[in-house]
């Protein structure tokens, strides 16, 4: 699953709900309709009742997890607030970034945009579980050996797609990778080095070969050229 499928849909779906929140909202605040006057709305009688918290049973990282959740609480904030898993980042807020990919069922999902009732009985791995032991995994050796890391902050979010894309596809070309992680921005690099990871990682390439490397952003798929 690409992020940004999961990013389109939560885009219409809060552009559905922000217009109809602007309606609801010139009904209420105009009073006045033709000669008549509507009486004011008493905001005590339109607040809703508290909800409580929701258990939530997941396994985070091989491990079961259980515990109480806002109704509206998004998966990012149980994982790094609730959880204490800091290494999934907080980004945009809003999907475009990829800061926050995790997998839920061993499919990347941007955090930021899921539900985190919605994981009921899921499992979900963040960047914590990558690693096996003191033993990095093969994506990671390869991002630090190829330097495809500078900041930092948004390699979690990369290795989460990655990780997902050799599960299914050990040895993805250079397209294939930029596909793949085309719904994840590094503001540092210009994604040369991002790529070479991969080609390394499986085995496709040493580190400093470029390998099946066209250069140009993640972007710049097929799929954005035909558009």
């Amino acid at each position: 699953m690409r992020l940004n499928a999961q990013r389109s849909s939560a885009i219409g779906t809060k552009i559905r709900r922000d217009a109809y929140s602007e309606a609801h909202h010139c009904v209420l605040s105009d009073r006045h309709v033709g000669n008549a006057i509507l009486p004011a709305v008493n905001d005590a009688t339109q607040e809703s009742e508290p909800v409580e918290p929701q258990l939530l049973r997941l396994t985070i990282n091989g491990r079961p997890w259980r515990g109480a959740v806002d109704q509206h609480a998004l998966l990012l904030d149980v994982i790094r607030y609730q959880i204490g898993l800091t290494g999934t980042k907080r980004g945009c807020d809003m999907g475009t970034c990829g800061c926050c990919a995790v997998q839920i069922d061993g499919q990347p999902r941007l955090s930021c945009l899921t539900m985190a009732l919605d994981c009921e009985g899921s499992q979900v791995r963040t960047i914590e579980g990558v690693q096996s032991g003191p033993l990095l995994s093969a994506l990671q050796e390869a991002w630090v050996s190829t330097g495809a890391s500078q900041c930092g902050f948004c390699s979690p979010g990369f290795i989460m797609v990655g990780e997902a894309l050799l599960d299914r596809n050990p040895k993805p070309s250079g397209q294939e990778v930029r596909r793949a992680v085309s719904g994840n921005l590094c503001r540092c690099t210009g994604y040369v080095k991002i790529v070479e990871a991969f080609m390394v990682a499986s085995g496709q390439a040493e580190a400093g070969e470029k390998g099946d490397i066209t250069p140009g952003t993640p972007a710049l798929s097929e799929d954005a050229g035909k558009s």
